[in-house]
Order: structure tokens, then C-alpha cells, then sequence
């Protein structure tokens, strides 16, 4: 090793020799670093550091590559015939070897492959067809059973393309499914109203958090909703109750009408309606 040229050793050499020190060093150890990276000692020392980064970095970009080049080495490689994979040619890289041999298989859009058990679960007439240049056409056999069609649909796409896993369904706040074009009401305080347009939304700018993609009539853009804050029933108004009310005047003189029970809830729903639209303090 004191032999070799500093600027021919590894990170860990060079921390070794600076450490224990060698002929010639003048100063702390970060100065022996220093002057065996061939760096002037005027600069701070987090830029050494950083430089030493930089070789880390290219020090393992070249073992990631050398494992890749060097595939061959590895156990399987001898067994190829045995495992009744072609057998690799001289200076062929893994790379090179994965494309002349096989064919890539489809994947989800979380990266995972597409697996016959996969297939099979979809269906027993479900079929997943890959191409020569991994190109691909996937058929859930959406209405085997016509009365119950499956969530999948008809597929095809590139090598680099994915396959569409049907999205979960989701509840609004009244435990009726959200689905596109629904018009729904936020049972916030703004009560805005909403035209679904993504039921299963995956936002990125709120942290990869899933919500309902939504148009807001009221403030006329698109938002993202908690499907709990949503319900397919319309904000209560005046108007509203003051039908209910006129409905409730032609039956309350019906024997067991309950007029003390709907009195004490139109009572509530006057209360709500003007605390929210600053009508009294």
C-alpha cells in the first residue's frame, strides 16, 4: 500500500493512510487527507468531504457495474444448462444476456410483475399475452358472469406500460359509493358543491395521501376531498325546510303523526341553518 499512488487508492486506503500517518505528513489528519487527494489546503474542509463523496459515489456506481459485467462468476451461471436457461456467451453482460433470452413480463403500476396466480385469481378465462417486444394485451374476461361484471378492464399497452389495477371503492359520508360524474355536497362549513372526478385520487402535492379528485362549482377549480367530508345529500336551506314544513302541515293531523318529534327537529335544523348563515349571533 505505500507503494501505491494515492490518487489509484480506494476511500477506505486513503483514510487508513491519512489516520495512521506516513513519511513526508505535516499536519492534522484531515491535512494528510487533504494533501493526499491532491487538493490545496486553502480550501475548508467541507469541501474535502464533499470530494470525498463524489469518489464514494463513483466508487460505487463502478462496483454496481463491475456486478452487473462480472454476472458470470455468480453460481447460477454454471448451472444454466441445469436450470434450463440458455447459456450465456463469452463477454456477455447480465443486461445483455436478460434481453436476448427473455421476455419481460407485464407489471402493475407498483413495479410488481405480473404473476400467473395473478391472472388466475382475476379469472379462469382471464388472459395476460406478452409479445416479442414485451409489448402486451391483458383480458380479465370482464363479463364471465354477466350479472356480476368484474371491476378489470380490457387492457394493452408497451414494454414500458402498466396494467391498471381496478380502484377500490369508496364511501362517502352517507356510505353511498363515490363514483365519476356523482354530484355531491361537502358537510363541512362551506358546504361547496362537488362533481367527482377521480373517485381513487393519489395527490402527490398533499404527500402521496389518497382523496377524491373533485371539481368545485363554487370556487370553479378542481380539488382533492376526504371521501368522509362528501355525501350525495344537499345542504340543508331554508327553502328545503320550508317544504318539509308545509308537507308536515297537511299530515300532522293524522293520528300518530309525531308532530312533537318533527317540531323539535325543524326547531335544530332552524337553529343550524341560521348560526351558519350569520343570521343571529
Amino acid at each position: 500500500m505505500t507503494d501505491k499512488d494515492p490518487k489509484d487508492m480506494t476511500v477506505s486506503e486513503l483514510l487508513r493512510k491519512a489516520g495512521n500517518g506516513y513519511e513526508g505528513a505535516n499536519g492534522t489528519v484531515m491535512m494528510n487527507l487533504i494533501d493526499l487527494m491532491g487538493l490545496s489546503r486553502k480550501i475548508r474542509h467541507s469541501e474535502c468531504l464533499y470530494a470525498l463523496a463524489d469518489k464514494i459515489d463513483a466508487e460505487l456506481a463502478k462496483a454496481r457495474k463491475s456486478g452487473f459485467d462480472d454476472f458470470k462468476l455468480a453460481d447460477w451461471y454454471y448451472s444454466a444448462d441445469a436450470n434450463g436457461w440458455p447459456k450465456p456467451r463469452d463477454d456477455e453482460s447480465l443486461h445483455e444476456y436478460v434481453d436476448r433470452c427473455f421476455i419481460p413480463r407485464p407489471r402493475f403500476e407498483d413495479g410488481e410483475p405480473v404473476q400467473s396466480s395473478d391472472i388466475e385469481e382475476i379469472g379462469a378465462l382471464a388472459t395476460c399475452r406478452v409479445y416479442m417486444d414485451g409489448s402486451w394485451e391483458f383480458d380479465p374476461d370482464k363479463y364471465e358472469d354477466e350479472r356480476n361484471p368484474k371491476p378489470w378492464d380490457v387492457q394493452s399497452g408497451a414494454k414500458s406500460d402498466r396494467i391498471k389495477r381496478p380502484a377500490p371503492e369508496v364511501l362517502g359520508a352517507d356510505g353511498l359509493p363515490l363514483n365519476e360524474d356523482d354530484t355531491v355536497y361537502g358537510t363541512g362549513r362551506e358546504q361547496h358543491r362537488y362533481t367527482v372526478q377521480v373517485p381513487y385520487s393519489i395527490n402527490e402535492v398533499i404527500g402521496q395521501r389518497f382523496c377524491v379528485q373533485c371539481y368545485d362549482h363554487d370556487e370553479g377549480n378542481i380539488t382533492w376531498c376526504d371521501p368522509s367530508m362528501l355525501t350525495h345529500t344537499p345542504p340543508d336551506t331554508l327553502e328545503r325546510l320550508r317544504d318539509d314544513i308545509a308537507e308536515w302541515r297537511a299530515d300532522c293531523a293524522k293520528p300518530g303523526s309525531g308532530w312533537d318529534v318533527k317540531t323539535a327537529e325543524w326547531a335544530a335544523r332552524i337553529d343550524a341553518i341560521i348560526r351558519r348563515t350569520g343570521g343571529a349571533e
